[in-house]
């Protein structure tokens, strides 16, 4: 499904794409998480980091782009109940540290300037990998969805 998707994009793009221009972003922020994840982790991660992250566009037709990126969160703690599937486990919160989220997004991003400022909206679809530090097989997670932003 996701191949279709990003070949619809694609060829929607073509006949734009010999007048494409290209930019690259660097990116630090500061971001929030709240992440619910299942066994074996049985928590979650609920933590403020700084991220780094960097973004590749290609300017479609006057007022669109699309846009690639990969951000990094840093060591983001959480809480919960590390436990192997299918075994008696002890119903005792644990604090966890380290916990690593590293997340791709690809995005259509129409834009518009106003009064000598550029507007822009963002849509588009993400996967985030989570790395947990709890040492228990299965501990990683991959999580996907919905990317919405507004910015100028």
């Amino acid at each position: 499904m996701r191949n279709r998707i990003l070949l619809l994009v694609l060829c929607a793009c073509a006949p734009g794409a010999a007048f494409a221009q290209v930019y690259a972003t660097a990116e630090l922020g500061y971001a929030s998480a709240d992440i619910n994840l299942g066994a074996p982790y049985n928590g979650d991660i609920d933590d403020r980091s700084f991220t780094l992250g960097a973004e590749v566009g290609f300017s479609i037709r006057e007022r669109f782009a699309i846009e690639l990126g990969v951000t990094r969160f840093n060591s983001m703690d959480g809480r919960g109940t590390p436990c192997v599937p299918g075994t008696n486990c002890p119903l005792v919160i644990q604090p966890t540290s380290g916990n690593d989220i590293l997340a791709y997004n690809l995005s259509l991003v129409p834009h518009v300037e106003l009064a000598d400022v550029e507007l822009f909206a963002e849509i588009g679809y993400y996967t985030a990998r989570i790395d947990t530090e709890i040492g228990l097989p299965d501990s990683d997670f991959r999580e996907r969805g919905l990317l919405l932003g507004v910015g100028a």
